[in-house]
């Protein structure tokens, strides 16, 4: 019963001591990140050189299960939550939740001083009471 547990510190501890670009070394399960990144590329556009940070989505992570996790000050931070129990699946419910974004959010998402973000999300409902998504971008936007 412990191993689960002792694999995620492990992959957690990999993913602080790896390049952003190495995917192999996320936690998130790779078809949700693809739709966050697919979303992030449709509003900043195709030739944005925005990456996914696996180091963010740790720290993202980390915020999600402890909302005491201190971040850095100049982390911009965006966080969305999907409707649940309402007879659509995950998968449509993040993407209606990030074609609501707007204001703040949505600034925060498309400032092309953000170069990197990373996100975590919470998308069991058999786990979670409240289903959301929670990214970090390297500049904060005021």
């Amino acid at each position: 019963m412990q191993w689960p547990l002792v694999l995620l510190f492990a992959t957690a501890i990999v993913a602080e001591n790896t390049s952003p670009e190495e995917y192999a070394y996320c936690a998130m399960a790779q078809h949700y990140r693809k739709k966050i990144e697919a979303f992030h590329k449709e509003r900043r556009g195709e030739d944005d050189t925005m990456q996914y940070d696996c180091l963010l989505e740790v720290r993202a992570r980390r915020k999600q299960e402890n909302d005491s996790y201190e971040l850095p000050s100049d982390y911009g931070v965006m966080k969305i939550k999907l409707a649940r129990d309402n007879g659509k699946s995950t998968d449509q419910n993040l993407i209606d939740a990030f074609n609501s974004i707007k204001g703040k959010n949505l600034r925060q998402m498309k400032n092309k001083k953000v170069t990197r973000y990373g996100c975590w999300g919470l998308f069991y409902p058999a786990i979670y009471k409240q289903l959301s998504v929670l990214c970090l971008y390297d500049y904060k936007v005021e």
